[in-house]
């Protein structure tokens, strides 16, 4: 079972997310729990930057699932 690390964001996010000290152990799948829609992920050295989708849904939180990384 592949170990995870989540972002809590308190806000919604605009057009993308930047995770500073991020670091990559092969490939990165990141997923926006309660949504199905597909995000695009780009890892530069130790910043990982997701673009989310521009109809999220509201809520009071929005939680990154990231799996590949420390």
């Amino acid at each position: 079972k592949a170990e995870a690390v989540y972002a809590i964001l308190p806000h919604r996010p605009e057009r993308e997310v930047v995770l500073n000290d991020i670091e990559a152990r092969g490939s990165v799948r990141v997923a926006l729990l309660g949504s199905e829609a597909p995000l695009q992920v780009t890892h530069d050295e130790n910043r990982l930057t997701v673009r989310v989708p521009e109809s999220l849904p509201y809520s009071q939180a929005y939680v990154l699932k990231l799996e590949g990384v420390v």
